[in-house]
């Protein structure tokens, strides 16, 4: 039978396999992410192509079939979300448990991992759930708001352009390109994929800090159950770039275990959302 020595070192190998295993599923699942909003974004495009006038003005007429097909576009990309965050978080979770190979109630450990992000508030009082409405009601009200907002200053525009030339004055008129589907389609693109604040990125940082939450829940948990185990450790990953509260966490030695390790369910991890920070168990 393995002492706790040589389980300790296995372990540790197989948390460091499983932290970069992490940092692929993190990868690969952004990376759909951000294809379901390209593709909403494209989508998009070619409806307000098709609702412009000869080939370049969206007319107001067009503008309650345009929202209504927008809408139902944004409801798509919150189901397609959805269904991603409901199939990586399971495979987080596993990656969490399994430097644990020996842990007989895995199964039950990464099924509570998944039901503890799923039921998890953060300090607003927010569960997963509500902030993933709150990115695509976000995304649908800038959106619509943004489309109609241009489409009626372009037609406002050009209706005093209009009004301009039938009194026989000449002069540039300011927003008269608004309405053109080119600069609207451009502007819906960015609000759904730019950089910043779009609707991936708020998505995004959902994404990795809950896959991040079933992964070091799943780990920390199947540590508890592991003997020799004391704890775990507050580490800083390598693309850690800018000093903040993790640097604090995985400094400080609050319980004489040694720098950032700290006894079960002590653990400050995570000290925030998209932290790329994670844990790792400490034997004596």
């Amino acid at each position: 039978m393995p002492g706790t020595q040589t389980i300790a070192e296995e372990i540790h190998a197989a948390s460091l396999l499983a932290q970069a295993a992490m940092n692929e599923l993190d990868a690969e699942t952004l990376a759909a992410l951000l294809a379901i909003y390209q593709q909403a974004a494209d989508d998009i495009e070619e409806q307000i192509t098709a609702a412009a006038i000869n080939g370049d003005v969206v007319a107001l007429s067009q503008l309650p079939a345009l929202r209504e097909q927008i809408t139902q576009k944004i409801d798509r990309v919150a189901k397609e979300k959805n269904q991603l965050l409901d199939k990586t978080l399971p495979e987080a979770a596993a990656l969490g448990s399994s430097p644990f190979k020996d842990q007989q109630s895995v199964s039950r450990i990464n099924h509570d991992a998944v039901r503890f992000v799923h039921e998890f508030r953060q300090a607003d009082g927010l569960r997963l759930s509500d902030r993933l409405w709150r990115v695509d009601r976000g995304a649908k009200d800038r959106l619509l708001n943004d489309i109609e907002l241009a489409i009626i200053h372009g037609h406002s525009a050009q209706q005093t352009a209009l009004e301009m030339l039938a009194r026989g004055e000449s002069g540039a008129v300011d927003g008269i390109d608004a309405a053109k589907h080119k600069n609207i389609a451009k502007a819906a693109r960015d609000l759904l994929t730019g950089e910043g604040g779009s609707a991936y990125y708020n998505a995004a940082r959902v994404f990795r800090t809950e896959l991040n939450r079933a992964h070091g829940t799943a780990y920390q948990s199947s540590a508890e159950l592991t003997p020799g185990c004391i704890g775990t450790r507050f580490l800083l990953s390598p693309r850690h770039k800018h000093h903040d509260v993790c640097d604090s966490h995985a400094s400080a030695n609050l319980y004489g275990l040694g720098k950032g390790v700290y006894p079960h369910g002590k653990n400050p991890w995570p000290a925030h959302p998209n932290t790329l920070s994670y844990v790792v168990a400490v034997f004596k």
